[in-house]
């Protein structure tokens, strides 16, 4: 087996969310790969990027450090900017929000020298959540419509729910309840279309709080109810219980 198939098998494995055979069939090119290929490079990434799923934020940096100087000696502006951008939601998830908006501003000049619309869409989805913890929430709606026209010409539904989906929660921020209601079904509809569940119980959460803050009970339960059967459904136990304890107060 080639390690271009070992790197398809491990990515399968991460984006399945088998992350500890993700991490062994990374490990097992990072181990014995020419550390000049691409692959290595690459291998380095997801590493890095399993980690950050695990929570292990340490590790994490480390391995997107080290794809990082892979990438430069490569002079891949892709994965330059896909580490970048990792790193930012690194820092993000840190709350370490200055620190996350340099990755990923470094991120689109990355993206823009690959000519990477994909990149560049998911990394204007990424501003877009900085923006809202500044509580910038003009400024995020204007990353997610961005992000949304980029993905709508690259034809990506899944992109175009997450930039919907993000759109729909700074409207509502604004108080601009209509549009919002109508971000927000669009990404169930997006959703929908490529059966992520995950992604159509956060839109029906949304949906829900939207409409709590309406004063609107009877679709607040509704909408907050479908979405802890999904999430339910998918194993997510906290969004079950912040859902189960919010109802309550309803």
């Amino acid at each position: 087996m080639t390690f271009e198939q070992v790197l398809s098998n491990a990515e399968d494995a991460r984006l399945s969310g088998n992350y500890e055979l993700a991490k062994k069939e990374y490990m097992n090119i990072i181990s014995n790969d020419d550390k000049r290929s691409i692959t290595y490079g690459h291998a380095l990434r997801g590493t890095a990027e399993v980690f950050r799923m695990l929570e292990d934020y340490s590790e994490s940096e480390v391995y997107y450090d080290k794809a990082i100087e892979s990438y430069s000696e490569n002079k891949s502006n892709f994965g330059l900017g896909v580490a970048h951008l990792g790193l930012g939601q690194l820092f993000r998830h840190k709350n370490e929000i200055e620190k996350s908006e340099r990755f990923v501003r470094k991120a689109i000049n990355y993206f823009i020298e690959a000519n990477d619309k994909f990149g560049l869409a998911d990394a204007h989805i990424e501003l877009g959540h900085l923006q809202l913890s500044h509580l910038n929430f003009n400024q995020a709606s204007k990353e997610f419509v961005e992000a949304k026209d980029l993905y709508s010409d690259l034809d990506d539904k899944w992109g175009l729910a997450s930039a919907y989906l993000g759109l729909g929660k700074s409207q509502a921020k604004e108080d601009k309840v209509v549009e919002a209601k109508e971000s927000l079904n669009n990404a169930l509809k997006s959703y929908g279309e490529v059966t992520d569940k995950l992604g159509q119980a956060n839109a029906y959460k949304a949906l829900g709080n939207l409409f709590q803050s309406t004063q609107d009970p009877v679709k607040a339960k509704d909408n907050l109810e479908k979405a802890k059967l999904l999430f339910e459904q998918m194993n997510e136990i906290r969004e079950v219980q912040k859902i189960t304890t919010k109802l309550l107060t309803i």
